[in-house]
C-alpha cells in the first residue's frame, strides 16, 4: 500500500528583513499545497521567494502565523522524521570547505 504524502498548509504566514526597520517579503498568506500538485512561486529578484521556500520547509522561522505539514505544525516534526517527508534544494550550495583541484 503506497502512502499518501500529507498536504502543507499555510495560515497567516508573515516573512520579515530587518531587525530595527523590518521590511515584510510576505505578509498574511495563507495557502494550500496539496500532494502530486505543482506550484510556481514567482516573483522578481530580492522578492522573497527563497525565504518563503526556507520557512515552508522549516529551515527558517516565520515571523508570523504557522506552516502545518500534514496534522503537525512544521515545528513539532522531528528534523529526521520531516527529511523523509520533505526536501529542499536550494539555487546555490556554498561548500563547506576548501577543494583543491590539480
Amino acid at each position: 500500500m503506497t502512502e499518501v504524502p500529507p498536504s502543507l498548509t499555510v495560515a497567516g504566514l508573515g516573512l520579515a528583513v530587518g531587525t530595527t526597520d523590518k521590511r515584510w517579503l510576505v505578509r498574511h498568506l495563507d495557502a494550500d499545497f496539496a500532494p502530486g500538485t505543482i506550484t510556481a512561486i514567482v516573483g522578481p529578484n530580492g522578492s522573497g521567494k527563497s525565504t518563503l521556500l526556507r520557512c515552508l520547509c522549516g529551515l527558517s522561522a516565520a515571523d508570523e502565523g504557522t506552516v502545518v505539514l500534514g496534522t503537525r505544525p512544521m515545528t513539532a516534526w522531528p528534523l529526521r522524521e520531516r527529511a523523509k517527508t520533505i526536501a529542499y534544494l536550494p539555487q546555490a550550495t556554498p561548500l563547506v570547505y576548501d577543494m583543491r583541484v590539480a
